[in-house]
């Protein structure tokens, strides 16, 4: 008898997608607020915003969502990347504490062949872990934390604005670190984490 199907779950901003620069530009043109790489990579994208308040982040985070043909991935070979991971046993789930709107957020995955089998839109980044899912790749040091606080399996997609707070990420057997996408299907593909 085969064994049920793991799933994998997938973050969007940042992860899959670059809202970042779009956010950048969106501020700009909404508030005349130019936003800095430094204090991004300091503080995280939100707390970066210091300057706005709370509806006027919301409002801007919403605008990037409704362009969604401006939405680029990370790397484009997400897509295949995705494909190989089903292929070698995997269920795949979009799992996202995202501004944007389920429907603008789904076309950003349809125009960008970003196939899944499961949709879960939370209101709070730290109830990621909750899901019921069996390993989750994220590009927050939040995120991340919080999963591996829960000893439950996660993977760190590196990159420039969380480098510089790699050092909060506790020692833990189920915390991967992956440089990009190839390496984060290799680590999903090998027998390691197969098992």
């Amino acid at each position: 008898m085969l064994g049920a199907r793991k799933v994998v779950s997938f973050d969007i901003d940042g992860t899959i997608v670059n809202t970042l620069d779009n956010t950048k530009l969106v501020v700009n043109r909404l508030f005349g607020v130019d936003v800095n790489d430094a204090d991004i990579r300091k503080l995280g994208l939100t707390k970066s915003l210091y300057m706005l308040n709370r509806e006027q982040i919301l409002m801007a985070f919403s605008e990037v969502w409704k362009r969604p043909e401006e939405i680029r991935l990370i790397d484009p070979s997400i897509p295949g990347c995705i494909d190989e991971i089903k292929s070698n046993g995997y269920d795949i789930a979009i799992l996202t504490a995202s501004y944007g709107e389920d429907r603008f957020i789904k076309r950003v995955l349809a125009i960008n062949n970003i196939s899944y089998d499961n949709y879960y839109h939370v209101n709070d980044q730290l109830k990621k872990k909750d899901a019921n899912v069996d390993i989750h790749a994220d590009d927050s040091i939040t995120v991340i934390n919080s999963f591996a606080a829960a000893n439950r399996p996660s993977m760190l997609l590196l990159n420039w604005w969380n480098e510089d707070r790699l050092d909060s990420l506790p020692n833990s057997d189920v915390l991967y670190k992956c440089k990009d996408w190839k390496e984060m299907t290799d680590l999903l593909c090998s027998d390691g984490l197969q098992k």
